[in-house]
């Protein structure tokens, strides 16, 4: 089974998804946020489905994860990697 088939099956709930993108906003602005400087670079490593990394405010945001649909989920600031090691 191909990762991207896994993340669809186990995660298709749109609005589970809208939830979860909503308490990661609640969970960046009021706690998270303090840690992460304006200009600085944060890493998302098995970014997701990008809650996080869309709800942090940085100069640079890059999300890493093996999944490739990740590209639909990450917000026109983040830089995204999905570069996988068994594919080369």
């Amino acid at each position: 089974m191909k990762i991207e088939d896994l993340y669809r099956n186990r995660f298709n709930d749109k609005a589970a998804l809208i939830s979860k993108n909503a308490m990661w906003g609640v969970l960046c602005k009021y706690f998270f946020q303090r840690y992460v400087k304006k200009d600085a670079v944060v890493l998302d490593l098995a970014a997701g489905y990008c809650e996080f990394i869309n709800n942090i405010t940085a100069k640079r945001k890059i999300a890493v994860d093996l999944n490739e649909d990740i590209r639909q989920f990450a917000d026109n600031d983040v830089e995204v990697d999905f570069s996988r090691k068994d594919r080369q």
